[in-house]
């Protein structure tokens, strides 16, 4: 099976028979084995749903062999049950973290990159893990390439942890190979440095704006979004910029549904630019602009939006259970930021702010106080491959993941969640240096 991503080859007619005799044979697999195997079903894009018995099996078999897996072996692991989606139980992600700690001055960069990537999309907090992979990437981080940068700065925001000094470096190595970041790191890194309260400078945010504008056609929506909070919560006005993310959200309307537009509109009456109103379009004017679209090349070719992952996850024992330790954080989330907006004494607007976000009538939900808060479209699938097993040298970087999405939205969920006025939310982006 570690052959067939390796060549390329997806033989998909054989996974199913492979799944089968894996699972039969679990107990003769050495660590190295067990890895293998996840590695190469999440490179041939197998989803966990469908061999979750295997999946699971391989979760309780690991438990067992644990203490000898390597540092490649607990990174590969982790990362490939984080891009097929599956969650193999906290007491298996528990036993990878304490190996992990204790062994983590063997990582790679790239495996304690993908390691705090996959415990972020997995959402499982361990700050004995967060604080030993900080010192350990700090030492390593001048052999971080752009997407580890990303990605780590990324999970650490996800998992609301904020790593010191980690971050401070994070700026400054980033800064030095800004032009090779992507749109999606680019949005990534600073709404993750948004989220966590941290100002990176104003040198950093120039060079962030210029690289951005220049690779503005190709942002994906939620990266728009995401760009266009950070800025307003670091209160860095730059014009031509934001003239640009007006324009792409203009041209990818279609694309946007309405908590977004609010939190574009609320960054740009912000930070004061001069702007229209960003409507979500209606029902028959969203399939008219699917008609246009198919008439002619799209605005940004090739950039398709996927709407916000909100699956479910296997529990361990390979029975599906919601998301819920995710929304159980963001509910958390919203009610210290409530609590604290309670205690506020809120002064008078600035000159610059629109006068509707004044009004009661304008809300937004308290999720999208930084773009999702937790389920960053962006953030989701931007880890790069992992080294394959046995290999001498690194792959390409992989591309994002596409996250499946059922369509509609459950309107009962939507006005159980709790919406935060503007008026609040704005005090508490305040970031100082």
């Amino acid at each position: 099976i570690w052959a067939y991503p390796k060549l390329g080859y997806k033989p998909k007619q054989l996974m199913a028979g492979i799944a089968r005799e894996a699972l039969s044979k679990l107990y003769d697999f050495n660590p190295q084995g067990l890895a293998n195997t996840l590695w190469a079903f999440a490179t041939l894009n197998h989803y966990g749903d469908q061999y979750s018995d295997l999946l699971t099996g391989i979760a309780t078999e690991a438990m067992t062999k644990i203490q000898n897996f390597n540092p490649q072996n607990l990174a590969n692991s982790s990362w490939a049950y984080a891009r097929l989606n599956y969650h193999p139980g906290d007491l298996l992600l528990e036993k990878i973290a304490n190996a992990a700690v204790a062994k983590v001055e063997f990582f790679k960069p790239q495996e304690l990159a993908n390691l705090i990537w996959a415990m972020a999309k997995l959402n499982y907090r361990c700050e004995t893990l967060l604080t030993s992979v900080s010192y350990a990437a700090e030492r390593r981080l001048h052999q971080y390439n752009p997407q580890n940068l990303a990605n780590t700065c990324w999970a650490y925001a996800i998992l609301d942890f904020h790593p010191g000094p980690l971050l401070t470096k994070i700026i400054y190595q980033a800064g030095r190979c800004i032009s090779d970041f992507s749109q999606q790191g680019l949005s990534n890194t600073v709404w993750a440095l948004a989220k966590l309260q941290h100002h990176p400078g104003e040198a950093f945010l120039v060079k962030v704006g210029g690289e951005a504008s220049r690779k503005i056609t190709s942002f994906s929506p939620q990266g728009l979004v995401n760009l266009a909070l950070a800025f307003a919560c670091f209160d860095k006005y730059q014009a031509s910029l934001m003239d640009a993310v007006c324009a792409e959200v203009d041209a990818k309307i279609h694309a946007f549904n309405k908590q977004d537009l609010d939190s574009v509109n609320w960054a740009l009456a912000r930070l004061g630019h001069p702007s229209k109103v960003f409507e979500p379009l209606q029902p028959h004017q969203r399939a008219g602009a699917r008609e246009v679209a198919h008439l002619g090349p799209p605005p940004s070719a090739g950039q398709h939006y996927v709407p916000r992952f909100q699956g479910t996850h296997q529990d361990f024992g390979g029975q599906p259970r919601a998301h819920d330790s995710t929304q159980r954080f963001a509910h958390a989330q919203m009610q210290e930021l409530t609590l604290r907006a309670s205690r506020m004494v809120l002064g008078e607007p600035q000159h610059h702010e629109h006068a509707f976000l004044q009004t009661e009538s304008f809300k937004i939900r308290g999720e999208s106080l930084i773009s999702g808060l937790l389920d960053s479209q962006d953030g989701y699938g931007d880890a790069k491959e992992p080294v394959a097993p046995g290999s001498m040298r690194e792959k390409p970087e992989a591309a994002g993941d596409a996250v499946a999405q059922a369509q509609g939205q459950d309107k009962g969920r939507e006005e159980q969640q709790g919406y935060f006025s503007m008026w609040q939310t704005k005090e508490l982006c305040k970031i100082t240096n």
